[in-house]
């Protein structure tokens, strides 16, 4: 997928952990995969995902364990 001219997979929101700074939001990609997303908590207000809510992803920055 191609969201604003870049890149994007399409993940749908698992869980959101909003607690101090950074709000951690679970993500299940179209494959199945599992990742996790850190917003700082202004973007995430803005963003308001919720459990269920279908967001377009793009990495800037991949940590894999």
């Amino acid at each position: 997928h191609q969201r604003n001219g870049h890149p994007a997979a399409v993940a749908t929101v698992r869980r959101v952990r909003a607690a101090a700074a950074v709000a951690r939001l679970d993500l299940q990609l179209a494959s199945g995969d599992l990742i996790t997303a850190e917003l700082a908590q202004d973007r995430f207000r803005g963003l308001a995902a919720a459990p269920g809510d279908v967001l377009y992803v793009a990495p800037r920055r991949v940590h894999v364990f």
